[in-house]
């Protein structure tokens, strides 16, 4: 039967195939380790199964997938190993499928992010997915920290230098 094997010459009975192995065929004298980005769980199974999206196997013969850790992500099945979310992404949580961008007012400048960092007071950030702040120009201030904008200067007051908190 599928899922079992039997090496020895004169037996009565087949044995199933361990987990982390598969048999396909009957009539087998072995079976097959699952191949890296699969998994067999449990005991005498025709086929393996391939990792979810967010999980990995790097290992032949393996009986679980692993997820993939925050500020990493896998979008495909199979996989033997999952990829860093790249500069102005994050991924908070473990077996992400996708990694989301930065928002507005928000920066990463490194890879395999779990967060992104807020724009200092001084500076600014209009666009999600950045892995940097703009400096505002002269005329213009940011006093808190995550500005997506710069506010202009009020009426009366001046500020000539480029990246000022007021």
């Amino acid at each position: 039967a599928v899922g079992r094997f039997q090496s020895a010459e004169g037996r009565s009975s087949c044995r199933a195939c361990p987990a982390g192995e598969y048999q396909a065929s009957t009539g087998s004298v072995a079976c097959t380790m699952c191949s890296a980005g699969q998994y067999a769980q449990t005991t005498g199974i025709a086929t393996c199964q391939l990792c979810t999206v967010g999980r990995f196997q790097s290992a032949q013969g393996s009986t679980l997938c692993h997820a993939c850790p925050a500020g990493e992500y896998q979008a495909s099945t199979g996989s033997v190993a999952c990829s860093n979310c790249l500069a102005g992404q994050y991924s908070r949580t473990t077996s992400s499928a996708s990694c989301q961008p930065c928002e507005a007012g928000r920066f990463q400048s490194a890879q395999g992010s779990s967060s992104c960092r807020a724009c200092p007071a001084g500076e600014y950030q209009a666009s999600t997915g950045s892995a940097v702040c703009e400096k505002c120009l002269a005329g213009r201030h940011a006093q808190t920290t995550g500005s997506a904008t710069c506010q202009p200067c009020e009426v009366g007051q001046f500020q000539s230098a480029e990246g000022s908190s007021s």
